[in-house]
């Protein structure tokens, strides 16, 4: 009978180790996982603020390029201008 309880207790005592053991390894999986999910939310935090960089530079390149586009008209009405005064000059020669 002693032998019995004996073996009772060790086979109880070893289910017990295994079910901690378990209980660790998945506690310890759990923070892996969490820790990986919120390297995932920084990742998506940094994609979301370089979309809006991105969006900002864009914006920025079309303004220059108005301006570009500006200027460029600017300066056919001032070589237009320089062309009726040439001609004006010419004429009165």
């Amino acid at each position: 009978m002693s032998t019995m309880k004996l073996w009772t207790k060790i086979t109880i005592g070893i289910q017990v180790l295994i079910i901690i053991f378990f209980a660790i390894y998945s506690s310890l999986k759990a923070n892996e996982a969490s820790t990986f999910l919120n390297l995932l939310r920084e990742q998506e935090a940094l994609l979301v603020r370089a979309e809006l960089e991105a969006e900002k530079q864009t914006e920025i390149a079309m303004s220059a390029q108005a301006e570009a586009e500006q200027q460029r008209m600017m300066a056919e009405q001032q070589a237009a201008l320089a062309m009726q005064t040439l001609e004006a000059c010419e004429k009165s020669k």
